[in-house]
Formats: C-alpha cells, sequence, structure tokens
C-alpha cells in the first residue's frame, strides 16, 4: 500500500490541488538489532525515530508510550 500512496503523492495534479508531501513507510523507523536505540518487543524507539523526523500521527497514546521512556 505504501508504494500506491507514493505513486498518488508523486501525482503532479494531486500536489497541485493539496501541495506537496511526502509518504514514507513505518519500516523506515523500525531499530535493527544493532542500533543503539534498540529494545526488543518495545516500541518506544520506533515512536521516538518517527516523532524527530517530524512525524505526526493522531494516535495519542503513541505519545504517552514514548513519554514513560
Amino acid at each position: 500500500m505504501v508504494k500506491v500512496f507514493q505513486t498518488f503523492a508523486n501525482e503532479r495534479q494531486l500536489k497541485r490541488k493539496i501541495g506537496a508531501f511526502e509518504i514514507t513507510s513505518a519500516m523506515q523507523y523500525t531499530p535493527n538489532s544493532g542500533d543503539d536505540d534498540y529494545l526488543k518487543k518495545n516500541d518506544a524507539p520506533w515512536i521516538k525515530r518517527f516523532a524527530a523526523a517530524g512525524g505526526n500521527s493522531g494516535d495519542t497514546e503513541m505519545k504517552v508510550c514514548a513519554a514513560r521512556e
């Protein structure tokens, strides 16, 4: 689905109507086991990476989870 939405985001007509935006996969923010911020079975590092990249979500539970870390 990410590729489909990325294709739509690159359409000139859509860009003219709503402005330019970027769609990225959630996998881009997932730490690997060798990363310094990797925590097994923990979403807090993912949420922190997402927020640091300027990500925005209406899911308030994500903010609560990251604040606990």
